[in-house]
């Protein structure tokens, strides 16, 4: 390693054509300034001249050097004490992945025993939703016994049927939390388990290793062979107790936030080792090859990368001298430096205006995605409230109240919001005033978006059914039952509804009358909403792939992994797919083949789609961020943080980025800063 490190050092001691091109360019730039500062321009041009032939020369004559020089592998002799440091490196390797697997196990332990006390209470919350709706019933089925009772009777009936609803309502509010956040450590569990079965995998490839080594130095000579040290006992990562209490939703964040901490921990420490027993693997096959012994691939060479890059500044460097001396060397003349203008008064391009930054502040979470149109923004609310705001300054205009969360994004067309609530509801909203035009009940939550197309609106709903409803009066025209609860959002292209459902399968069904043209199973929920472009079908699952399904019949086209649940819904651009998953990361894969173009890592899940505008891809994250990245490779250009998780997903509309966030605030960031002002 010192010989490598000492030989990488004198890298320019083997390329003496490049630096004396590097050093004749710099001397002869300086003397061309110089001269040119003492008004003797022959003979600064005749310094431009020599810099230019000198320069160019040295870069072609360093880079035909380069083409013939040869690397000549670095081979040291298998030695017992060399073997044994090599066994001993993976012997601390298997001492990490079991503690990643006892740590994933404990983690694991945790989250099992959190789901099931979620599970108790979900029940018993069910069985207080019963009893009081018996009451509530019994009440108002004793017309006799109603009309017997006196004034004051009458009022104190009617008070204490007020009292049953609103018990009644938050019982339902606390058993949705409930539901919610055990679906959330169900996530994590699953996530918990398949890090346990990669780092299981690791640890037998260590083994392997560490075995085969041992035979190799036993060979050798007679060396004691190092065994692991014992590991320390291991805390749970998080104690489940405080969710007895049904409704300490910020002591389960907490929690939730704490163990995609240390999901995320125990991934970087698996990739590591998977980079480890690369390397160790790579050293045990020279043993078996001493005389084929090629370089690894890591880490690279820097003599070669760093010759090319001081040939390719002598190239620019000449290039430039070639563009702004030539005209002075064979004119004789300078240029003046200062622009001309034609007589012409130049006119700015003109931006068109841009909505002002602001913050709204609701009653609680949002995790509705806002539809902007015209000027004005529209989105739900945990507080059961769909809002209604100015676009430019974020003034409320109008709040119409359901009977639940509303997690559903709306859909605005003419002068209706079409939106769904967790009552079950679908509605149908006036876009002036917020005022119901009708709501059609369904036997189940809808999270899911609306789709409208033509006069007719399609939905899922959590009683495991797609809908579609006349767009005008919400009379059903037909109902399609999936195996599993429909949160994904239905897109409809061509005269066929494409959507998902937690049994697993994308869904292909006939726009008209809602029969079944086929159906893809995958290995997980599918919680994401398809997009269909160029007669494909792009989705994610909770088996942490992104597919690509045969619009026609289904067929698979391929299928990209990530390292966790794809949740995330895709947005398709030219010919790359862009996509979050709740490994932290956001990936733009190519959308003919779905290998990867390049991925970014913010700090949590993603869960929020992402919106790609004027080649940028803006996304939020459970890292409570709003991430701005170049659509090309995935460079930041901006990251502004909210005060909670962003599941939303962003609208990017007349420069600003409009986007909702669990501190129960709606943002507008300026879309080339992600500034809120």
């Amino acid at each position: 390693m010192r010989a490598h490190q000492e030989h990488n050092r004198r890298w320019w001691h083997k390329q003496p054509w490049t630096v004396a091109g590097l050093a004749l360019c710099a001397l002869a730039l300086g003397l061309w300034f110089f001269l040119r500062a003492l008004g003797l321009e022959t003979a600064a041009n005749i310094a431009g001249l020599i810099s230019l032939i000198g320069t160019m020369t040295a870069s072609v004559v360093g880079w035909a050097r380069s083409r013939n020089q040869t690397t000549s592998p670095q081979v040291e002799h298998t030695t017992p004490a060399a073997v044994a440091e090599l066994l001993e490196t993976i012997t601390e390797t298997m001492d990490r992945v079991q503690h990643s697997i006892d740590r994933q196990r404990s983690l694991a332990d945790g989250l099992t025993e959190m789901r099931d006390r979620l599970t108790q209470a979900a029940s018993r919350l069910t069985g207080q939703r019963q009893v009081l709706r018996q009451q509530i019933a019994d009440h108002q089925s004793q017309p006799t016994v109603l009309a017997s009772m006196g004034a004051v009777e009458r009022e104190q009936l009617k008070v204490e049927n007020a009292r049953l609803r609103n018990e009644l309502a938050d019982t339902q509010q606390r058993l949705e939390k409930a539901e919610r956040l055990c679906a959330r450590v169900e996530q994590r569990l699953a996530e918990a388990k398949d890090r346990c079965t990669q780092a299981e995998r690791l640890h037998q490839q260590a083994r392997a290793q560490a075995e085969d080594l041992a035979r190799r130095l036993a060979n050798l000579k007679a060396i004691s062979v190092p065994t692991p040290t014992a590991l320390t006992s291991l805390e749970p990562v998080a104690e489940p107790q405080p969710l007895m209490g049904e409704t300490d939703q910020r002591v389960a964040a907490q929690i939730l936030r704490r163990v995609d901490q240390m999901l995320q921990q125990e991934t970087n420490t698996l990739e590591r080792v998977h980079d480890d027993l690369a390397k160790s693997a790579f050293t045990i096959d020279q043993l078996d090859h001493p005389d084929t012994i090629t370089n690894p691939p890591q880490p690279p060479t820097d003599r070669l990368p760093r010759m090319l890059i001081a040939s390719a500044a002598v190239v620019t460097v000449g290039a430039f001298l070639l563009a702004g001396l030539l005209p002075q060397i064979f004119l004789g003349t300078a240029q003046p430096h200062a622009v001309q203008t034609t007589g012409q008064s130049h006119k700015p391009s003109i931006t068109p205006p841009r909505h002002t930054g602001w913050t709204y502040t609701t009653g609680n979470e949002v995790e509705s995605s806002p539809t902007v149109v015209g000027d004005a923004v529209y989105i739900g609310s945990y507080d059961k409230k769909v809002y209604a705001l100015n676009a430019v300054d974020g003034t409320q205009r109008w709040a119409h109240t359901t009977d639940g969360f509303v997690f559903s994004s709306p859909a605005v067309v003419g002068d209706t919001v079409y939106i769904g609530s967790s009552d079950g509801k679908v509605y149908a909203l006036n876009t002036a005033d917020g005022t119901q035009r009708w709501a059609h009940t369904t036997g189940g939550a809808v999270h899911s978006n609306p789709t409208v197309v033509g006069d007719t609106v399609y939905v899922g709903s959590n009683d495991n059914k797609v809908y579609a409803l006349n767009a005008a009066d919400g009379t059903q025209r037909w109902a399609h039952t999936a195996g599993g609860l429909v949160v994904s959002s239905p897109a409809v292209v061509g005269g066929t509804v494409y959507v998902g459902s937690s049994d697993g399968k994308v869904y292909a069904l006939n726009a008209v009358d809602g029969t079944q043209r086929w159906a893809h199973t995958t290995g997980g929920a599918v919680i994401s909403s398809p997009a269909v472009v160029g007669g494909t079908v792009y989705v994610g699952s909770s088996d942490n792939k992104v597919y690509a399904l045969n619009a026609a019949d289904g067929t698979q086209r391929w299928a990209h992994t990530t390292g966790g649940l794809v949740v995330s819904s895709p947005a398709v651009v030219g010919d790359t797919v862009y996509i979050g998953s709740n490994d932290l990361k956001v990936y733009a894969l190519n959308a003919v083949d779905g290998t990867k173009r390049w991925i970014h890592t913010t700090g949590n899940a993603v869960v929020s789609s992402p919106a790609v505008v004027g080649g940028t891809v803006y996304i939020g994250s459970i890292d409570g961020k709003v991430y701005a990245l170049n659509a090309v490779d995935g460079t930041k250009r901006w990251i502004h943080t909210t005060g909670g998780d962003i599941v939303s997903s962003p609208a990017v509309v007349g420069g600003t980025v409009y986007v909702g966030s669990h501190d129960g605030k709606v943002y507008a960031l300026d879309a080339e800063t992600g500034r809120p002002d």
